[in-house]
């Protein structure tokens, strides 16, 4: 792929993935906790059971329960608003994934996608 960053005038790409590949090549003698921990595949959060669910840790927001259809869009014109929203968005969150987990325990959590059932196909 590196190459083709050169080829195609991508110079930003193209500097670093040098050094990105090259931090992974030393990854396992550099930072053996980190490899062991990437090798046990704890790069992704997966939130249920099914295959092919799991999303970077970068791009999952436990918030976005909280927030609701709007978003935090508004909060920031209202001083009370986004006051209670820092304070009490935490908890809610906490409080939802509880009952969340609570909730799941008692479903029968089925490991294949809600495409493959016989419905749906």
């Amino acid at each position: 792929m590196i190459p083709w960053f050169f080829a195609l005038d991508h110079n930003h790409y193209a500097r670093w993935m040098t050094v990105h590949v090259s931090t992974l090549f030393a990854l396992q003698t550099k930072y053996p906790k980190i490899f062991a921990e990437l090798l046990k595949g704890n790069f992704v959060t997966q939130n249920s059971k099914h295959k092919f669910s799991a999303v970077a840790h970068d791009q999952v927001q436990l918030t976005a329960m909280v927030k609701g259809d709007g978003g935090v869009i508004g909060l920031t014109e209202i001083d009370t608003a986004l006051r209670r929203y820092m304070i009490a968005g935490p908890e809610m969150a906490r409080l939802s994934m509880e009952y969340n987990d609570n909730e799941s325990k008692k479903l029968n959590d089925t490991e294949c996608h809600h495409e493959q059932i016989p419905s749906v196909q």
